[in-house]
């Protein structure tokens, strides 16, 4: 069942939807990917059978735990392809995102969450970054290959390949970009960074976060976009396949902006109606034609949903 909220999009357009997901409130979210056409969900807390991994149904808001018994730590998703890490690091799971049949592979060394794991899939596998290292893995099993790059715990997938966050550059590490390094002014300043495509987008801290840096992984141009805030900042980004989403720090506001012309806001939800409290944390998540916006609270916890 779901049921309509009380946001308003200023330019008349979609009205967010909650996801009726009582159970939130105790589990809590921990994270929220997207995959093409599914949604999936890591909670903080497991279930009574040991389980925190669900997905839900981004057209009837529908939600089903997926059947693995175990607490798991970090998904990651892309290509059609649906990965996690066990909650003490030391196994991989790769999952099929359509029978949930699940294959698990043992890690050499654990990658516990103190090791700030983050991964991408591109060019059909798994890369891993563990403690700054990073490995490689495929869905059909065998040897992990490792890496040489610079040490980062941030990685971000290109059509043309993958790249680590060095500093103020980004670098190609694989794929037809191997080899590559694009100098990033003030890069080492920026957070959130996020890629679609060959476009890698982040927000400057430097700028009092209302700058956005665009870098275009093909040509190397790197342009930056003040974004109309007002007084406010930036706390989230999410990269979508023709928008960018962005929640502001101070309100409980989120921007669809034109990702084309970022300057150009196309709809400015308020959400102040579906704030659980006056302490709550907004995060948001795109997906191929809509957003996920995840809401933290003392009080309640709610994920809603908003399509273009």
């Amino acid at each position: 069942m779901t049921s309509a909220c009380g946001g308003k999009g200023e330019q008349g357009g979609s009205q967010p939807r909650v996801v009726d997901w009582p159970a939130l409130r105790t589990l809590g979210i921990a994270q929220v990917e997207t995959d093409r056409a599914r949604t999936w969900v890591l909670t903080l807390v497991p279930t009574e059978s040991g389980g925190n991994l669900f997905s839900v149904d981004p057209d009837t808001l529908l939600v089903q735990r997926v059947p693995i018994d175990s607490w798991l730590q970090l998904i990651v998703t892309g290509g059609g392809q649906l990965w996690a890490l066990s909650g003490d690091g030391s196994q991989l799971l790769f999952i099929d995102e359509t029978t949930h049949d699940v294959r698990t592979q043992n890690l050499a060394l654990p990658c516990d969450v103190t090791a700030e794991p983050t991964g991408v899939v591109a060019a059909g596998t798994l890369w891993l970054s563990c403690n700054g290292r990073i490995s490689v893995y495929e869905p059909t099993g065998g040897a992990r290959r490792d890496v040489s790059a610079p040490r980062s715990s941030h990685l971000l997938a290109s059509r043309d390949g993958v790249w680590v966050v060095a500093d103020s550059a980004l670098v190609g590490i694989g794929g037809a970009v191997k080899g590559r390094r694009i100098s990033v002014p003030g890069g080492e300043d920026a957070r959130l960074w996020q890629s679609s495509g060959d476009d890698a987008w982040a927000v400057e801290l430097a700028a009092q976060e209302r700058v956005l840096i665009h870098v275009d992984l093909g040509s190397g141009a790197v342009t930056r976009f003040t974004i109309p805030t007002g007084s406010d900042q930036i706390d989230d980004l999410a990269v979508g396949a023709h928008e960018l989403w962005v929640v502001l720090s101070e309100e409980p506001v989120l921007l669809r902006l034109d990702r084309a012309q970022p300057t150009r806001i196309l709809e400015r939800f308020d959400l102040r109606s579906e704030e659980p409290a006056d302490d709550s944390v907004l995060s948001v998540n795109a997906g191929v034609s809509y957003a996920w916006i995840e809401m933290y609270g003392d009080h309640k916890t709610k994920l809603l949903l908003l399509q273009d």
